[in-house]
């Protein structure tokens, strides 16, 4: 049953391929069970890039916090000021400030 799971929902095999493992299950694709497999196939490309969409906004966002309190960090050794007054020097937006003194609390 797993293996049949992966031959529709994981593995990227064309439509062609898939009547094939299908078959070896028994399975006659018809016009019907082809469109199905084909929305599914569909449906999983779609599970996917979004699953890559959100992984590309995760990490874009952690690379800005991460630049971010580098940039805190440097200033606040040069300029010799506290964490508040760099981060109104360097512009921080009011929505990552608090993530910026957490991480600086842990470093």
């Amino acid at each position: 049953m797993l293996e049949l799971l992966n031959i529709l929902f994981i593995a990227k095999l064309p439509v062609k391929d898939i009547e094939e493992q299908l078959q070896k299950y028994d399975i006659i694709m018809t016009k019907e069970i082809e469109s199905e497999v084909q929305n599914m196939c569909n449906l999983s490309d779609g599970i996917e890039e979004r699953g890559i969409m959100k992984g590309l906004q995760q990490g874009m966002a952690q690379g800005k916090i991460d630049s971010t309190l580098l940039h805190v960090k440097n200033l606040m050794l040069a300029a010799g000021v506290n964490a508040e007054k760099a981060m109104d020097m360097l512009g921080v937006e009011a929505d990552i400030r608090p993530v910026i003194l957490d991480a600086l609390k842990c470093s």
